[in-house]
């Protein structure tokens, strides 16, 4: 009989391996020139969606009349339209390319990872598969991988872009008002409070979730290769409430970690509208005051990139 039985968790606690990462890295080796062109392509399509606010910009403070331009400008207005449609295009190629590849990519770690896996199975010693359930090892064989891949070749992309978008919107911002981009990062301390609070009970929560659902396919996997067994001496009902308790603290640990997501995700978005406030209402202000640098058009700009600020926090 295996040590660690269906109703057993698993331990996942491990830290942080540099060797482990820079090994898995490698899957990444030969699809690295792909690789590198969806890295620009999403470089690229992020770009492009950070001139909309900017453009609006123009398009306020010198298409349309006011303190800026009293009279207004068709041409501005017709020309910040055509650059506006032009990048809205653009960027939607670059993102359907992006998808393709990526997806292509995706499939390609997938089957080199499930490749060595399979391979390295079939060297294991008789006291591995003697250790826990075959359904478990089934989870790692297909539901890690499927984790691993998505990491490698969407994570990785998300990462730096993510990081890029904010680099740069923070850029933006700064050259455009610095006094009002301060503004915006005024609960950035609040955020990382928050974060630093709720990040070990919500890695904790989904480790629970993984392993109770590696539970419940051991579990699967030895009723299914047992069926004619359990038939025999009629278990049926027995089997299915063993089923169901495990199904049930899967359930419970489900909730657990939403329960703790949504207090953070809430949370997150709550922190964001109370910098947006602050920042409509000093600009409003400041603006009514006449102070330099503060246009109509400043403030459209703000408000949406200090939404492209927090969407990749979020």
């Amino acid at each position: 009989m295996a040590r660690n039985k269906y109703d057993v968790d698993e331990s996942l606690e491990a830290s942080f391996n540099v060797r482990q990462l820079m090994r898995s890295l490698l899957y990444i080796r030969p699809v690295k020139g792909r690789m590198l062109g969806i890295l620009l392509l999403t470089l690229s399509a992020s770009f492009m969606g950070m001139l909309g606010p900017f453009l609006f910009k123009e398009a306020i403070d010198k298409g349309l009349p006011g303190d800026v331009n009293p009279r207004g400008s068709m041409q501005v207005l017709f020309a910040v339209g055509a650059v506006f449609l032009f990048s809205v295009l653009l960027g939607a190629v670059m993102t359907r390319v992006r998808v393709k590849t990526m997806a292509e990519v995706g499939q390609k770690i997938v089957f080199d990872i499930r490749q060595d896996v399979f391979r390295h199975l079939q060297r294991l010693p008789f006291a591995y598969y003697d250790s826990r359930p075959h359904g478990k090892i089934l989870v790692r064989a297909v539901n890690y991988v499927n984790s691993l891949s998505d990491v490698l070749s969407n994570g990785i992309i998300t990462f730096i872009t993510d990081l890029f978008s904010i680099i740069t919107t923070l850029v933006i911002m700064l050259l455009m008002n610095a006094r009002l981009a301060l503004i915006s990062l005024a609960s950035m301390p609040l955020l990382l409070i928050v974060v630093f609070v709720t990040k070990n009970a919500q890695r904790k929560a989904w480790q629970d979730v993984s392993r109770k659902q590696s539970n419940i396919n051991a579990y699967l996997h030895e009723s299914i290769l047992g069926i004619k067994v359990t038939q025999s001496f009629v278990r049926e009902d027995f089997n299915q409430g063993i089923f169901r308790s495990l199904n049930g603290r899967f359930v419970r640990a489900w909730m657990k970690g939403q329960r703790i997501n949504q207090v953070i995700f809430p949370g997150f978005e709550l922190i964001y509208i109370i910098s947006a406030c602050l920042t409509y209402y000093l600009g409003v202000t400041w603006l009514e005051a006449g102070m330099t640098g503060i246009t109509t058009g400043v403030l459209v700009a703000f408000a949406s990139y200090n939404r492209n600020l927090w969407n990749p926090i979020n």
